[in-house]
């Protein structure tokens, strides 16, 4: 199983990991800099547009990880059960 963490390096220097990883498992952590991306840049106007920024923000913040649209498509198909055109 392969995950992508992106995170913003806090003050206290600490890495959250998913908590699906098994308890001993090993990793390897590549440290990139990144550019700071548009969604950072990003201010929704809507209420609803408000709302879904601010938890996919904590999300993000909590150690989740997004999607590629391969790995998108993917966890679309396994919940409806490979039914995609429906």
């Amino acid at each position: 199983m392969q995950h992508v963490i992106e995170a913003t390096v806090q003050e206290e220097h600490l890495l959250r990991l998913p908590t699906e990883l098994p308890t001993n498992s090993w990793v390897r952590v590549f440290i990139e800099t990144i550019e700071t991306s548009n969604a950072e840049e990003f201010i929704p106007s809507t209420p609803l547009g408000k709302r879904l920024f601010a938890l996919r923000k904590q999300y993000i913040s909590e150690g989740g990880a997004l999607l590629n649209p391969e790995e998108l498509l993917a966890e679309m198909r396994s919940r409806r059960s490979g039914v995609m055109d429906a």
